[in-house]
């Protein structure tokens, strides 16, 4: 019998840094999906980085990457309705980084290779060797661009803002201007947290948008329970659509507000207690 839907962020979450699972996890959520809970991972990563970390996953499972730009049925590696960017908001980034430091990456998504494009002398030694970090994680090289024009015609599946916290936030303010667009500001806590992001997708690549056209998909019955966990901003539109939250309590206060039931992190592997009580099991309580 399906009993619902168990929707996990990953860094943060259910992982840190870009390490596997820890097995303890794993086999917990081997058995609730055994048991009829069906299993989603939405990441703000891109493909190839998401299963460094689920490499020791042995059932059937969704997984969205880049905010839900991409949505991959594993272990198939069968890819279905992605939300991408045109080519015409490179334009945009590049008025909006005017005069501001640092620069952005332009991911090309799952289905054209999992790779980035990138402008290597628009970034200080210190973002260029954090973006050397970022692509060793890529199963595809990187491509070197002299110029946004170079991109025009194209479609990507996420635009990743990079720079101080005020550049960020600055580059955000101009870019929310344009309504098709979904733009959330993080830390990349996977990386190193020194770091903030603007993601930048297609309005309708977000976490919850994902969760919706998964339902969708799959066919949601009446009566299957949704719970979600996540521990930041950009899982706050998933978090919204669960019936039951958890929330990591590393999470800023915004999103801590939103929790029915509060989790250890990953380094105690707080997920297996947080979802044994969202599911009703007696190995852990609400808001402990």
């Amino acid at each position: 019998m399906e009993k619902g839907w168990i929707v996990l962020d990953l860094d943060g979450t259910v992982v840190d840094g870009f390490q596997p699972i820890y097995l303890p996890v794993v086999d917990y959520l081997h058995t609730l999906q055994k048991s009829g809970w069906k299993m989603l991972f939405l990441t703000g990563r891109t493909f190839s980085s998401a299963q460094k970390s689920l490499i020791t996953l042995s059932f059937p499972y969704f997984l969205g990457v880049q905010n839900g730009a991409d949505i991959v049925e594993m272990p198939l590696q069968k890819a279905f309705e992605p939300c991408y960017l045109d080519s015409e908001i490179l334009s945009h980034a590049d008025r909006a980084y005017q005069g501001e430091p640092e620069n952005y990456l332009v991911y090309a998504g799952f289905a054209k290779g999992d790779f980035c494009y990138y402008r290597p002398e628009s970034f200080s030694l210190s973002y260029r060797n954090y973006c050397q970090k970022l692509q060793n994680f890529c199963s595809q090289p990187w491509q070197i661009v002299q110029s946004s024009q170079e991109l025009l015609g194209m479609q990507f599946s996420l635009l990743k803002c990079l720079g101080p916290e005020k550049t960020v936030r600055a580059v955000a303010e101009k870019l929310s201007l344009f309504s098709d667009l979904e733009i959330t500001v993080i830390r990349d806590t996977g990386f190193d947290p020194r770091f903030f992001l603007a993601l930048v997708t297609n309005h309708e690549a977000t976490k919850g948008k994902a969760l919706r056209r998964i339902l969708k998909k799959t066919g949601w019955k009446e009566g299957e329970r949704i719970i979600v966990a996540g521990d930041d901003f950009n899982d706050l539109s998933m978090l919204r659509e669960a019936d039951i939250k958890i929330v990591v309590e590393t999470a800023p206060p915004e999103i801590l507000a939103e929790a029915d039931i509060v989790a250890q992190p990953p380094s105690k592997m707080g997920m297996i207690r947080a979802l044994a009580a969202a599911v009703g099991g007696t190995e852990g309580d609400r808001n402990e």
